[in-house]
């Protein structure tokens, strides 16, 4: 029996870090134990991927001139009909932000469970990359969300 995982992270080659060897790896590897996946990460520009693993990209914006990742939009109305149209029985979640979003939006249409992986301690990174006090309380509030 065939199940398909839709992994869904911030962090995805070009970036070149452990969560985006991780997902890139889950995708990779699904075929192998019967499964398809589906990668959903954000839009670099003149980035292009490979065939397998299947990669949607995403709009995105940048965070900023520190930090090497941007963010996907995750009200994208394409890109939430493709995952839905995959049908996923399991959302992998790599990072609890606006892919994390992204997930609780696709699982309210096709009820797959969703799965969130914490690859960091964020709580180190908001306090490196985040000046402005009320801006880490707004970030750690918006990660347990999840």
């Amino acid at each position: 029996m065939e199940f398909s995982i839709c992994l869904l992270s911030e962090s995805y080659p070009p970036v070149i870090d452990g969560v985006s060897s991780v997902t890139r790896c889950y995708a990779q590897c699904l075929p192998a134990v019967g499964g398809r996946g589906l990668v959903v990460t954000p839009a670099y520009p003149g980035v292009r991927d490979p065939v397998e693993p299947p990669v949607l990209r995403a709009a995105s914006f940048s965070l900023g001139k520190k930090l090497p990742y941007r963010a996907l939009w995750p009200l994208n109305l394409r890109i939430f009909r493709q995952i839905c149209n995959f049908s996923p029985d399991i959302l992998h979640v790599h990072s609890p932000f606006s892919a994390a979003l992204l997930a609780r939006l696709v699982r309210r249409r096709t009820g797959a469970p969703i799965v969130l992986t914490y690859h960091t301690k964020f709580s180190y990174d908001f306090e490196k990359y985040l000046a402005f006090s009320p801006m880490r309380s707004l970030a750690r509030r918006f990660l347990l969300s999840n």
